[in-house]
């Protein structure tokens, strides 16, 4: 798998000279993902070239697509829907291979979420889950409808998601449950459409951003941390408390027990991914 920071030149030239069967995706986020899927799809790290950017992938797709027989090795390309899930793909970029969620992290995510909340969440904290996902689809809502307020507009649009932290207790209040007012004023934050607010927390798993969605699952595994307590025990035929130590988990592991779940659906948004890859693969 191709790591390196490359030019749209420099690309072109790889897939020109190539004579592996190549699928082309947008960015170093997924790095872990896409090597389990390729291994479920009798793949190697070998066939995915990483371009770093989806306006660098969509330039590229235009390319090799006006020129498909400069390019024969050239089997897939391969995207995150990101905002697109708002705004429809436009018609001269549905010949790539996109996420049915905003990113692969949602399909995932939306595989295995039941599965994670049985697992590893527990039914004591579900409730805050609730009250979690609710702030936090408001706040995305209101940037989903800034992004399409600006977009006919031609305005330069940073969404700036990732300045979003849900464990910095100074964006996120882990006793409200809520964005802090230090950001929403950062923001410039002002409460969104009902139509909006209300598709978002009704489609979450697909829609809300899918990193800020492991965070929420790292933010509930925090604070059913915070929730451990004490038990009573016989000891020595002697009564004593003793604490109980929920397991934890690593955010790579998480990722990990959300793909082992994901990847047994059959009619899964993973399972999708993985019988494109296979079916270029083996045309």
């Amino acid at each position: 798998m191709e790591m390196q920071e490359l030019t749209e030149d420099e690309i072109l030239r790889r897939l020109r000279k190539t004579n592996i069967p190549t699928i082309v995706v947008e960015g170093k986020d997924d790095t872990l993902l896409l090597t389990w899927i390729l291994a479920t799809s009798n793949g190697g790290t070998e066939n995915i070239l990483l371009c770093g950017s989806c306006k660098l992938l969509e330039n590229i797709y235009k390319e090799v697509s006006n020129n498909p027989a400069i390019y024969p090795s050239v089997k897939l390309f391969m995207a995150d829907q990101d905002m697109y899930i708002f705004t429809g793909i436009p018609t001269e970029f549905e010949g790539i291979f996109h996420t049915k969620g905003y990113s692969i992290e949602n399909d995932l995510y939306a595989d295995a979420e039941n599965f994670i909340d049985n697992l590893i969440i527990f039914p004591d904290i579900l409730e805050k889950k609730k009250k979690i996902v609710q702030s936090v689809t408001n706040w995305f809502a209101f940037e989903v409808e800034n992004y399409l307020h600006k977009l006919p507009l031609g305005e330069r649009i940073d969404t700036k998601f990732k300045e979003c932290k849900l464990l910095n207790e100074r964006d996120f209040s882990q006793s409200t449950l809520d964005f802090t007012p230090v950001f929403l004023q950062k923001r410039n934050f002002v409460t969104p459409s009902a139509t909006i607010a209300d598709d978002l927390l009704q489609n979450y798993a697909l829609k809300l951003r899918g990193h800020t969605l492991f965070e929420i699952i790292s933010l509930l595994l925090k604070l059913r941390k915070i929730y451990d307590k004490k038990v009573d025990r016989i000891e020595k035929g002697k009564p004593e408390k003793v604490e109980i130590n929920n397991p934890t988990f690593q955010p790579e592991q998480v990722l990990n027990l959300c793909f082992a779940a994901a990847i047994e659906n059959d009619k899964g948004y993973v399972r999708r991914i993985v019988a494109k890859i296979k079916e270029v693969l083996e045309a």
